[in-house]
């Protein structure tokens, strides 16, 4: 019998994790893309784009992944904050830790010439005390440190770049965005990412985007199905990605 369907699924996904390593190590292997859950034997040119090249090691040099390395949600973000350019409105990121996502997709963006802000919303400390007992069980403990000081100087280039610090959702009303056109939501807990999405279900304009990075992911069941039901009762349905994330866009 197998004790798989036993284990705890943090360990479920560093077995997993490490099965994708060794999996990539393969030299004689067919995959053109595998890590951070994924794997893939068709085209992934646009992954080693040398734009994207650029944007992903700036992201990276941050410290946001650490060990891990994931090109295919980062190169997601991206994508979804460049369809988002030209939809009113700024773009917001609740779940920030080090920023890494967010100064990949600048880079894409030309950001230091925009005219939208980017709100970075975190505690940049880790999970609110109040929340530790509602985060996934996948996500390992002492994940995220104090980071604030690291931000503040990783977007100092960026004079549209706003940072709030704080706890979602008390701290929403700091962001004082009247129309949003992008909306990440990457806090590996239900009830603050729902919170967040009725804020600014109101603000987000016509053809804005919601990159969910944590929909799918193993192990964070209770934030899909408090997601799904979020856009059930507003009408809409989440595109499931294999990246584990999830996107919808607001018609």
């Amino acid at each position: 019998m197998s004790l798989l369907p036993f284990l705890p699924n943090s360990i479920k996904a560093a077995l997993r994790q490490r099965l994708l390593k060794r999996l990539s190590a393969i030299d004689a292997g067919p995959w053109t893309f595998a890590g951070d859950g994924l794997a893939t034997v068709h085209n992934t040119d646009f992954l080693r784009a040398p734009e994207f090249e650029r944007a992903y090691q700036l992201g990276s040099a941050t410290g946001s992944w650490n060990a891990n390395q994931p090109r295919f949600r980062v190169y997601t973000a991206c994508w979804a904050a460049l369809q988002a350019r030209d939809v009113p409105g700024d773009y917001v990121e609740c779940g920030v830790n080090r920023g890494g996502m967010a100064r990949a997709q600048m880079e894409l963006l030309d950001f230091q010439k925009s005219t939208k802000n980017y709100w970075l919303v975190d505690t940049f400390r880790g999970f609110p005390e109040e929340q530790k007992d509602l985060v996934s069980a996948a996500m390992p403990v002492g994940t995220y440190g104090e980071c604030y000081a690291d931000v503040v100087k990783t977007f100092a280039p960026f004079p549209k770049a706003r940072i709030v610090r704080g706890i979602v959702p008390e701290v929403l009303s700091q962001v004082e965005a009247e129309r949003v056109c992008y909306l990440s939501l990457d806090m590996n807990c239900a009830e603050p990412e729902i919170a967040a999405l009725h804020f600014f279900w109101p603000r987000l304009s016509k053809g804005a985007l919601i990159l969910m990075d944590d929909y799918a992911y193993d192990g964070y069941e209770r934030q899909k199905l408090a997601l799904d039901e979020f856009a059930g009762e507003h009408g809409v349905s989440i595109l499931g990605l294999a990246t584990g994330q999830g996107l919808i866009i607001k018609n």
